[in-house]
């Protein structure tokens, strides 16, 4: 089903409150639900304004507590968001490999195909910028495109 996907991504200062909107952007993408979960996929632009478009294409599967996120394109990773773990992993980017660890402290994942609301918040270690709390809200509603 084609629907309008919006993701908005703040960060969470030390004091736990939030702090400016890093992320905010509207794609049209793919959503279904397959074997009892949601699946999304959209396109991601990673440039910035006025650069070349730096397309990566976004998967998300989700299903309550845990959501996969895969990246695809000038950023290649596997991000596995579940409450209370501790993952590793890296970004794959045209100049190597950039390790991260990412701790994830809520998730939460409401909804179906034609509508719905998936919430992460977590932190993200990448080398020599220390640890970055984020609130990563996506959602969505069916588009009649």
């Amino acid at each position: 089903m084609t629907a309008k996907i919006g993701i908005r991504s703040t960060e969470i200062g030390p004091d736990g409150r939030p702090g400016e909107e890093a992320i905010a952007s509207v794609s049209l993408g793919e959503t279904e639900a397959r074997q009892g979960k949601l699946r999304l996929t959209y396109p991601e632009n990673l440039a910035a304004e006025g650069e070349e478009a730096d397309l990566t294409r976004v998967t998300l599967l989700a299903s309550p507590g845990k959501v996969i996120m895969r990246r695809e394109g000038a950023v290649s990773a596997t991000m596995v968001f579940e409450a209370g773990q501790t993952r590793r992993g890296s970004y794959g980017t045209a100049y190597g490999a950039l390790p991260f660890v990412l701790r994830t402290r809520e998730v939460a994942v409401a909804g179906d195909p034609a509508e719905g609301r998936i919430l992460l918040d977590y932190s993200l270690s990448l080398p020599g910028s220390g640890e970055t709390r984020r609130r990563m809200e996506i959602a969505w509603e069916a588009s009649p495109c």
